[in-house]
């Protein structure tokens, strides 16, 4: 019995604008990890030909990073069916795409799709349309995007280290020192208890 292997998600989106059309791609690592790519596509496209780059695009990815076993979730009802083979294509430019991603496809061990709404696709609903926006670099290069959650505001338990001493004393830039380093300033009294920052946490 062999051993399993644990399973990929890639959400994918294309967008397109006045302006022109952008592709978005998110990849997650069975760990967890978020790996985004998003482009800007330098040639008139549809709006289910944007669909379909993107797709293409993720799973090109996903085969670079050696990824085998692949869950794919787009939010476009239309493009999820075909790829499933559940509708048939009427656009003559949109079979190229079916081919091409068709023998993508193949190449996984495990590869499914999956319709999900727009609302749980909103990042890549947002780089796809970012990336239509505006021109960026030509080289191919992936250029990660981190979008972090901020529980308190910026200025709180920051400590501003300036080299100098303030009017209210010196106490702090001790606890920073030590906090940086772990060592003690030599003028330091070792057992102060101010001197010791465990105190404060």
């Amino acid at each position: 019995m062999g051993i399993e292997v644990e399973s990929w998600k890639m959400y994918f989106d294309g967008a397109t604008i006045q302006n022109g059309s952008g592709i978005g791609v998110l990849l997650i690592s069975p760990k967890g990890t978020h790996i985004p790519f998003s482009g800007r596509l330098n040639f008139p496209a549809t709006n289910n030909a944007t669909e379909y780059e993107a797709c293409i695009i993720g799973l090109r990815a996903g085969l670079g990073l050696g990824v085998k076993v692949l869950e794919v979730y787009g939010d476009s009802v239309l493009i999820i069916s075909q790829i499933q083979n559940k509708l048939k294509i009427k656009e003559e430019r949109l079979m190229s795409y079916h081919e091409c991603l068709q023998n993508w496809t193949s190449k996984f061990s495990k590869i499914q799709y999956q319709y999900v709404p727009r609302m749980q696709n909103q990042i890549v609903d947002a780089l796809a349309t970012m990336a239509s926006m505006m021109d960026g670099p030509k080289e191919d290069e992936a250029r990660p995007i981190m979008v972090e959650q901020k529980e308190e505001l910026a200025y709180c338990m920051t400590i501003k280290e300036d080299g100098g001493k303030n009017e209210e004393g010196e106490w702090y830039l001790d606890i920073l020192q030590y906090l940086k380093d772990g060592i003690y300033q030599k003028s330091i009294d070792k057992n102060d208890p101010i001197n010791h920052p465990e105190v404060f946490y």
